[in-house]
């Protein structure tokens, strides 16, 4: 599996035949039809019941469609990325050919596992779908254990306040609720089955013994870094809408799934980090014993000078090209992706702490 094209041709997913693999005004416009697919079907079905005019004024739709195209950029990103992001990686490890091929099987075994995709977007169907059943039809039964926890789930305000929880129109809610639940699980549950593997197989390749030197290691996990940090953006992208949706109910419960899911992004953005200063550190130690054997004894004092003064294992070219070598990075990520992830981080952040405060003056008045 040296060649990517080999690999696109085993490996295809069905985004790939509906929206494309690469970026052309074509797949552009198919990524935008699919979006707002569920928002033209939920337009219809208003229009049957006597509500397109709430519909168009409704945001919540809007940013249900615009949460489509996130998730699905980043399914299309992280499909085109997939062979050459693992290729790439290991190359820092001195591995054998039928590891290696283990190593891809692995992790690219759920690229185009159809069976896999269904199981996760079916769960998160069934479970979504529950809870706006619940919050559309059995509210009046749920209300009073929502009220004593102190939360307004399984509704939301951003749909409540356009009347879309009125009695009289509670079948069309559902109806249009199911469509987008219906959409975004599907490309949700299809990127989570594929992207989820990707820390796993970072935790298992790093315990590898490195086969490259220190300064070489980051171009090797250059792919990686680059895939964090488009993945990351788009991930924080997703909690602002979340917190649209959640952030409006002004409870704790709401604000709490907002924090999680902003930690778990900033635990996913550290992966490749954690994964990539365990190995810069094995190589490090691996080619120090090495020097250390064609040099023979050295001062418990090793250093680099130590090693310029010995001329028995080592000439003087070698030992500058050795030096530059053992040269690394502590960060894997570039300086640019850095403050482009570090602004994001940031400002969902902030975002997420002015949520606080809502909730804060909240308690702070019923106190």
């Amino acid at each position: 599996m040296s060649n990517a094209a080999p690999y696109r041709f085993g490996n295809k997913l069905w985004t790939d035949d509906i929206i494309g693999t690469t970026v052309s005004i074509q797949t552009i416009i198919r990524l935008l039809l699919f979006s707002a697919l569920p928002w033209v079907i939920g337009l219809l079905i208003s229009f049957i019941g006597g509500r397109h005019g709430e519909y168009i004024q409704t945001p919540a739709f809007y940013v249900g469609s615009l949460g489509i195209i996130i998730t699905l950029i980043g399914l299309l990103f992280g499909s085109s990325q997939q062979y050459r992001l693992y290729d790439s990686i290991l190359g820092c490890y001195d591995i054998t050919p039928e590891q290696r091929r283990k190593y891809l099987r692995n992790a690219l075994g759920r690229h185009s596992n159809f069976v896999q995709h269904v199981r996760a977007a079916s769960l998160i169907f069934i479970l979504s779908s529950l809870t706006a059943a619940t919050g559309v039809y059995f509210w009046p039964e749920i209300q009073p254990y929502s009220e004593f926890i102190g939360t307004y789930l399984p509704r939301f305000r951003s749909l409540e306040t356009n009347g879309w929880y009125d009695q009289a129109v509670a079948s069309y809610t559902l109806l249009i609720l199911f469509t987008f639940i219906a959409f975004i699980t599907t490309v949700l549950g299809t990127s989570a089955s594929i992207m989820l593997r990707l820390p796993v197989f970072l935790w298992r390749i790093a315990d590898e013994e490195p086969g490259v030197f220190p300064a070489i290691i980051k171009f090797h996990y250059a792919p990686a870094a680059t895939f964090y940090t488009v993945i990351s953006i788009l991930w924080l992208s997703g909690v602002a809408l979340m917190f649209y949706f959640l952030g409006r109910n002004n409870d704790w419960l709401s604000y709490a799934i907002v924090i999680v899911a902003f930690i778990f992004g900033l635990i996913n953005f550290s992966v490749p980090q954690i994964a990539y200063s365990k190995t810069v550190v094995r190589s490090e130690q691996l080619f120090l014993n090495q020097i250390r054997g064609r040099l023979g004894a050295l001062p418990d004092c090793f250093n680099f000078r130590a090693v310029e003064e010995d001329k028995r294992g080592l000439d003087a070219i070698q030992l500058d090209s050795l030096i530059q070598l053992m040269k690394r990075d502590e960060w894997v990520y570039p300086i640019h992706q850095t403050y482009m992830l570090a602004i994001s981080y940031v400002a969902s952040l902030v975002g997420t702490l002015i949520g606080w405060k809502r909730l804060y003056a909240i308690i702070s008045s019923g106190v």
